[in-house]
């Protein structure tokens, strides 16, 4: 029986238009609020609550800034910076070599494993910092880089798994019999042999570890009460709390700065990111 083709359709033009105004329409909408939070950070105080409000500063000045830089800003990034860097390392770490043992070992476990870190990734973290908080307490973990560390690594590991697992599915297992028959130990295989094969995924999981642990809110005021040990987010409170005064455009001159390590990081992997997300769909 012989099968009917049917030509595949290109879009007219006018569609790639109204498409294109549709996209173009989104992206300003989505892009507004990180302009008009840089365009605040630029005013004067007295130009803030303008009526109507300026969409450009009047006279750009960048006292809002030097406020920011003297209430510490660098150092709350600074704390942020060190807590999502470990982050990232130990939910690497654990997603690389958890997901290679449910890929690995033919037991029901595995599946139910799999089970659970989907149900875990659903767990919001306000229904967890309470017995977290107490179980920290108990354990002098409070106003402590590792027990924020800690924290914010159960938020992001379920996802790291699920990802990392898709990833060492695509990986051929002849390859690895091939480097046990060539007297490869575990120690050996998974480094060395397995990892190098995965770097899509694992570039997608240390970034969105890197991101989530960098902007993770909960845990960072329940957690940590000294104002030194602030991450950037519970920074946030110093400027908009009764501390120093409701001051907005310090705030939004701080939230301009939270964002520069934001874009980096995605400017730089913005290529693998799309690879690993995109890879587990293609194989």
């Amino acid at each position: 029986m012989k099968m009917e083709t049917y030509p595949l359709r290109m879009p007219s033009q006018k569609s790639k238009t109204f498409m294109s105004i549709i996209g173009l329409s989104a992206t300003v909408i989505y892009l507004f609020p990180v302009y008009w939070m840089i365009v605040t950070s630029l005013k004067r105080r007295s130009e803030l609550f303008a009526n109507p409000p300026t969409l450009w500063p009047l006279h750009p000045v960048l006292d809002g800034y030097r406020r920011a830089v003297e209430v510490n800003a660098l150092g709350y990034i600074r704390n942020s910076l060190i807590i999502a860097l470990f982050v990232t390392i130990l939910t690497v770490a654990l997603a690389t070599v958890g997901s290679y043992a449910m890929t690995r070992i033919k037991s029901k476990w595995a599946k139910w494993s799999l089970m659970i870190f989907l149900v875990a990734q659903m767990i919001p973290s306000v229904l967890l910092v309470t017995p977290i908080y107490v179980i920290f307490r108990n354990l002098n973990l409070l106003n402590t880089y590792v027990g924020v560390i800690i924290a914010d690594t159960t938020l992001t590991l379920p996802l790291a798994v699920i990802i990392m697992r898709t990833a060492m599915l695509q990986v051929p297992l002849e390859i690895e019999e091939a480097a046990r028959i060539d007297g490869a130990s575990f120690l050996q295989l998974l480094p060395r042999i397995v990892t190098p094969m995965v770097r899509p995924g694992l570039i997608v999981v240390a970034t969105i570890s890197f991101l989530n642990s960098f902007g993770e809110f909960v845990y960072a005021v329940s957690l940590i009460n000294l104002q030194n040990m602030y991450p950037a987010t519970a920074g946030l409170y110093v400027f908009t709390t009764g501390l120093y005064g409701q001051e907005w455009n310090s705030a939004m001159a701080y939230s301009t700065m939270l964002v520069i390590p934001i874009l980096i990081i995605f400017v730089v992997f913005q290529k693998s990111i799309v690879k690993g997300i995109t890879s587990g769909a293609l194989k």
